[in-house]
């Protein structure tokens, strides 16, 4: 979480901290381009840690002695339960950096998040559908493995991924360009960039967000997830 954070602001303002924002913002790209660019990057940075925490993990079972590896188990956990959940932190850290537009202030709101999630998990009130990127963690035995915890997972990651299909259409409407950063320019700028397909976008999100949010409430309501 600590190098998303930090990463997502020096992806953010890389080009105007080298003072190039102006020369990048004049090159014939689509739009969405950087926006996409960044957060993919992100990504990668993300699995590139994971992969070696993968590493590091099977080096110490043998270095213990535990030779009944199983790599298998270790991708499926990472790449398939773990990642997805951080790319989600991917996309709310370079929305956060985008919409504030302060990379110093986008980096302290993105630490009170993660000082949030972990105060509320210790205090019992981590509700899974409020705190953006957050549920319980599955559980798994060597018996039956993730058991119906994965459908629970999936449904999670559904519902806060339309929350973050709304926050890449916000960020690709107010992404800057340009020297003049005043919020009047700036909302001048994102009613030019509210296109069909950003308006798609977060309709598209909006409709899941609140689809799978109302029946993930229902659930929890009558004892279920």
């Amino acid at each position: 979480l600590a190098a998303t954070v930090l990463f997502a602001g020096e992806l953010a303002w890389r080009e105007r901290e080298t003072r190039i924002a102006q020369m990048v913002d004049a090159l014939p790209v689509a739009g969405w381009l950087p926006l996409a660019s960044k957060t993919l990057a992100l990504a990668g940075l993300q699995a590139c840690l994971l992969l070696l925490a993968m590493v590091s993990g099977m080096l110490i079972q043998m270095f213990k002695g535990w030779f009944g590896l199983e790599p298998g188990l270790y991708l499926h956990a990472l790449f398939t339960l773990v990642l997805p959940q951080y790319a989600l932190v991917a996309v709310l850290a370079i929305a956060v950096q985008v919409i504030v537009n302060h990379k110093y202030l986008a980096n302290f709101l993105m630490i009170a998040w993660v000082v949030a999630a972990l105060l509320l998990n210790g205090a019992g009130q981590n509700h899974p559908l409020l705190l953006y990127g957050v549920w319980p963690d599955p559980a798994y035995s060597a018996m039956n493995g993730f058991g119906h915890h994965l459908l629970r997972e999936r449904l999670y990651l559904l519902y806060w991924s339309g929350a973050a299909l709304m926050l890449l259409a916000l960020a690709r409407a107010l992404w800057p360009r340009g020297v003049d950063d005043a919020w009047r320019e700036r909302l001048r700028l994102a009613r030019r960039n509210l296109t069909p397909k950003v308006l798609t976008c977060f309709g598209v999100g909006l409709a899941v967000f609140a689809g799978v949010g109302g029946f993930l409430a229902w659930e929890l309501s009558s004892g279920g997830y």
